[in-house]
């Protein structure tokens, strides 16, 4: 979806191997996961085909599924936003066009984007990737990102634990949150695969304490 021309009618309707990946990656139905937490992080993607011993599909496994299902929730409380920031925020402006936030998320490798509004008390917005398929979907011209975004963006404090931010994203249906400084302004924004990251970190930091 990412690759679509909101400037040009026909690229809607190019045929989607063209922009497709393959081959599509596989994990086995007997992975662990501990051990899929390890693929993700190493494979850079968000989504695995599941196969069985005989190569027969099961189903899909995200990201998503395996920050649900550690059962680490006593160390997320444990482990504050801070520890996942990334520091490289930068807002689009409410005007840059889709094309430029499409453009943004392929070039940085982001499902999400940031989208500053210049009126007083208007805030931030949030364009994700699925906003973007859906637009698509709707055949939409080259608008304003301003105009598409979804407003008010979520968000937490830099202090607040990796449990809380977890249960707010399951709570909302969300997959990002915006996170604040102390002074309530905008730093960086979180999502699903931030927190397995700070999952993994968890588990270093047990193990180099075992050690």
């Amino acid at each position: 979806a990412l690759r679509v021309d909101f400037s040009d009618a026909a690229s809607f309707e190019r045929p989607i191997r063209d922009a497709m990946s393959t081959p599509v990656r596989t994990v086995p139905s007997s992975l662990t996961l501990h051990e899929l937490t390890l693929r993700f992080r190493e494979g850079c993607v968000r989504h695995y085909l599941v196969v069985d011993e005989r190569g027969r599909r099961c189903g899909v496994v995200s990201q998503t599924d395996a920050v649900m299902n550690q059962g680490v929730e006593h160390y997320l409380k444990l482990r504050k936003v801070q520890c996942v920031l990334k520091g490289r925020l930068t807002p689009l402006r409410q005007d840059a066009t889709l094309s430029d936030a499409t453009r943004r998320m392929r070039e940085n490798g982001v499902d999400a984007v940031v989208v500053a509004y210049d009126g007083d008390g208007d805030g931030y917005g949030i364009l994700t990737e699925r906003d973007v398929t859906r637009l698509v979907a709707d055949g939409s011209s080259d608008r304003a990102v301003g105009e598409v975004a979804s407003r008010p963006l979520i968000t937490v404090r830099s202090d607040t634990s990796l449990y809380r931010v977890r249960a707010q994203l399951t709570e909302r249906r969300m997959r990002h949150i915006g996170v604040l400084d102390d002074d309530g302004g905008l730093i960086d924004l979180i999502s699903f695969s931030d927190i397995l990251t700070g999952m993994e970190l968890v588990y270093v930091h047990e193990l180099q304490h075992a050690l």
